[in-house]
């Protein structure tokens, strides 16, 4: 074989290589869900959105107070293509615009959050102040396939019971509170979810500084629980997140 053979045939390896979708269980095949969710106080103005890829245009969108709006869709299957998704974002004379999506294993390339189909955005005011007297709010999204049983969620606290909630898939429900301004008090919300089957019940919020004492997250004013088919997750505000619990 010569010179010009090796290379024909090698040229045309990497041709088939690149031009036909990999075997099953390949990530490209997989649905992936990416969420914008407005966690700014009730008395701001209004949130607007537009995301868009090359191909897709979702229109703009106004979204009030723990309201989200949210897509999805497949990964491109050629291997050459790439699935990308950009945002702008309009707040109270503000704006800015990125990238939400463009990588399949990490929703963003630079994003040190573990491989997930699901990509959770948030909005919220820079906090300052001292956290004992900051507001905050937990919120329960619902991930789960939209083919798959209810899921029923109960919440509640020492004080406070948020009554059962039975949200669509990708709908969440959401309450605020203040942490109790005395030291030694403590401010707990536990929730018990309920999905076919299964149930899983713990601690929500028992920690001012990081939604939960045993996760490992920076300092937030937003605690994001999302139920999934493989477990519940927990994002911050800054949308870093891990699977908090298998059910």
């Amino acid at each position: 074989m010569d010179y010009f053979q090796f290379k024909t045939i090698l040229m045309l390896c990497i041709f088939f290589f690149f031009c036909f979708p990999q075997a099953n269980g390949d990530h490209r095949a997989d649905k992936y869900t990416v969420v914008i969710y407005n966690a700014l106080p009730f008395d701001s103005p209004k949130l607007t959105i537009h995301c868009h890829s090359a191909d897709d245009d979702l229109g703009y969108h106004d979204l009030a107070a723990y309201e989200n709006f949210s897509w999805s869709f497949k990964f491109n299957k050629w291997l050459w293509a790439r699935t990308r998704f950009g945002c702008e974002f309009w707040w109270s004379g503000k704006n800015k615009s990125f990238v939400v999506f463009n990588d399949f294993d990490h929703c963003i390339l630079y994003s040190p959050i573990p491989t997930t189909n699901y990509c959770q955005w948030t909005t919220q005011e820079d906090a300052k102040g001292n956290h004992h007297w900051g507001k905050y709010t937990v919120s329960i999204y619902d991930g789960l396939p939209s083919d798959a049983p209810k899921l029923r969620v109960h919440c509640y606290s020492g004080d406070d019971d948020i009554e059962f909630h039975v949200p669509s898939t990708y709908e969440n429900f959401t309450w605020s509170f203040k942490f109790n301004q005395w030291l030694w008090a403590r401010t707990k919300f536990i929730c018990h979810f309920w999905w076919g089957k299964k149930n899983k019940a713990f601690e929500v919020f028992n920690d001012y500084d990081v939604c939960i004492y045993t996760a490992p997250l920076p300092k937030t004013f937003f605690c994001q629980w999302t139920t999934q088919e493989d477990g519940i997750y927990l994002t911050n505000r800054d949308g870093i997140g891990y699977r908090y619990t298998e059910w």
